[in-house]
């Protein structure tokens, strides 16, 4: 029989899965943070601590595949062609991470829009893609003496992997495609620009988590059509178990900075008006308007006035000039 080629075979499956080490890292950094930032409901943190913990047995079951293929086949290349039982824990781990989290996606668009039939088409889909999933993950099970060749030849495998990876890849662009135009929605109702600016984060970070999960199933996809080695096929689904496990937490953990950005909004704007207070806008100066009115004398009315004025003037140089002699009405001799 001819010697059996590891390189082509392992090598970009190995790559794959110290990569999604690295992802792992971050899964643990977020859930950290998570469980030392917020006291939410305990049926939240019990799904958290599930996908710690189904992260956590799936880089044990990476380190027993990396372990067997390298350490206990060594030199012993038909050993490379056996399927062995971490390789469908580890598959049947990622099918359950992904059906977590996409219900978590789901539960919140129905949260905030309750719209049934819109509910009823993502359960279905995320059932489906569940429930073909682990048939596929788990096709090995009875016996676990089958090759990789074998697997390969079997066309129902094959189709089942597809249709899983399909309704994947359509779940994922549906659920990003409606949170999209949800927080477009929510948009058109905020009138404080911190509310704006929280939704607007909202949908790039949506964009981006769902962007990225839905890629990540695209490219699974097509790798397992186009891949000659099937264990490259296996190291991505190691890579979108993580990356799936990264998008949920991430959606977690942003609420507190959402919170911070909204509040130190409203914070600058008070600052504004404190700054606007203390330098008061200057006063205008006083203008002077002169006003014109016209009056009509008749010729009595000249003379009454004219008497009145002399007896006024009379009377005040009398008794400034009073001296003694003069009689008690103030009028001197002349």
């Amino acid at each position: 029989m001819a010697p059996i080629d590891v390189v082509p075979l392992a090598g970009p499956c190995f790559v794959i899965i110290w990569l999604s080490f690295i992802l792992y890292g971050l899964v643990l950094a977020q859930t950290y943070i998570y469980f030392s930032s917020y006291d939410d409901h305990r049926f939240l943190k019990i799904v958290v601590t599930l996908i710690c913990l189904l992260e956590t047995l799936q880089v044990a079951a990476c380190i027993h595949i990396v372990y067997t293929y390298l350490i206990v086949f060594f030199a012993n290349p038909l050993g490379w062609e056996k399927i062995i039982w971490s390789i469908t824990f580890a598959m049947c781990s990622e099918v359950v991470i992904n059906g977590i989290v996409q219900m978590f996606y789901v539960y919140r668009i129905w949260r905030l829009y309750k719209k049934l039939s819109l509910f009823i088409y993502l359960i279905c889909l995320l059932f489906g893609r569940t429930a073909i999933g682990l048939r596929a993950s788990t096709i090995t099970l009875t016996d676990l003496n089958d090759t990789w060749t074998a697997l390969e030849a079997s066309e129902s495998y094959r189709r089942e992997v597809i249709a899983s990876l399909s309704l994947g890849v359509l779940l994922d662009g549906s659920i990003t495609l409606i949170l999209m135009l949800i927080m477009n929605r929510h948009l058109a109702f905020a009138h404080k620009r911190s509310n704006k600016n929280v939704v607007h984060k909202l949908m790039f970070h949506g964009i981006g988590v769902g962007g990225v999960t839905t890629i990540t199933s695209a490219v699974t996809l097509v790798l397992f059509i186009t891949s000659t080695s099937p264990l490259t096929y296996g190291g991505m689904v190691v890579i979108m178990s993580r990356v799936y496990a990264n998008s949920m937490l991430a959606m977690l953990n942003i609420r507190q900075g959402l919170r911070n950005d909204a509040a130190c909004a409203d914070t600058y704007s008070v600052d504004l008006t404190d700054v606007s207070q203390r330098n008061p806008p200057r006063q205008a100066s006083p203008t002077k308007v002169q006003i014109e009115r016209e009056v009509t004398i008749t010729r009595d009315t000249f003379f009454a006035a004219n008497e009145s004025a002399i007896g006024e003037s009379t009377g005040t140089q009398s008794q400034s000039t009073l001296c003694p002699g003069s009689t008690q009405n103030g009028l001197g001799s002349t």
